[in-house]
């Protein structure tokens, strides 16, 4: 999901994730990373606030198992 929100006067977009509990969820436009501040390992949902036009990546890695990634 990609959404435009008004934050005071200025416009930003997000982009919303939803993952498997237990990962570490990044986002990634190549020079700057977002990482997603969760408060526990049951988290399965994060909206990241893009701070730059481009093209982003998101990732979740298993925590149990690095090799694990999407």
């Amino acid at each position: 999901m990609i959404y435009v929100l008004s934050g005071g006067t200025k416009l930003f977009a997000a982009i919303g994730v939803t993952y498997p509990a237990g990962s570490a969820v990044t986002c990634t436009n190549g020079t700057k990373t977002l990482t997603a501040k969760l408060k526990s390992d049951s988290d399965t949902q994060w909206v990241f606030a893009i701070p730059e036009p481009g093209t982003w990546t998101v990732t979740a890695t298993d925590n149990a198992d690095p090799t694990r990634t999407k």
